[in-house]
């Protein structure tokens, strides 16, 4: 991957995003942050040519949801082998399914505890560093 690694975050709740900003700051990697706030602009910007390093994604958003941008991704071949993080507030069993067959690197439920959130932001780093396994998952 290259640096500074370009990440692009789909996030509709600008907590969230602001608490995905710390922890990408704690993994100590150099980066360089996009927040779109829904799956049609990130579609949109997929369409046009953009292609990141690593996409976060939260899978309940306005207008395109997480799981239909990754389907379109898979379905376009557009930024292949893109890792795509999910980064949701969903525990579902289906939901991880989903995300799993679409294609997801990792699953992530949040809201996190600060020990889950140390975990993550090692996880993103190893991520961004090409340290990590497939199938990655945080909890207690």
């Amino acid at each position: 991957m290259r640096y500074p690694a370009r990440i692009l975050l789909v996030e509709d709740n600008e907590g969230d995003a602001e608490l995905f900003r710390e922890m990408l700051k704690s993994s100590g990697v150099e980066h360089e942050l996009m927040v779109l706030e829904d799956g049609e602009k990130a579609r949109a910007f997929f369409e046009g040519g953009g292609c990141p390093d690593l996409v976060v994604l939260d899978l309940k958003l306005p207008r395109v949801s997480g799981h239909q941008l990754m389907r379109f991704l898979q379905e376009t071949g557009r930024c292949d082998d893109l890792p795509v993080i999910v980064l949701t507030g969903s525990d579902s069993p289906s939901d991880k399914e989903e995300a799993r067959r679409n294609g997801a690197l990792c699953y992530l439920v949040k809201p996190m505890t600060v020990t889950e959130m140390d975990r993550t932001a090692e996880r993103f780093r190893e991520i961004l560093l090409g340290e990590a396994d497939r199938g990655c998952t945080v909890s207690d």
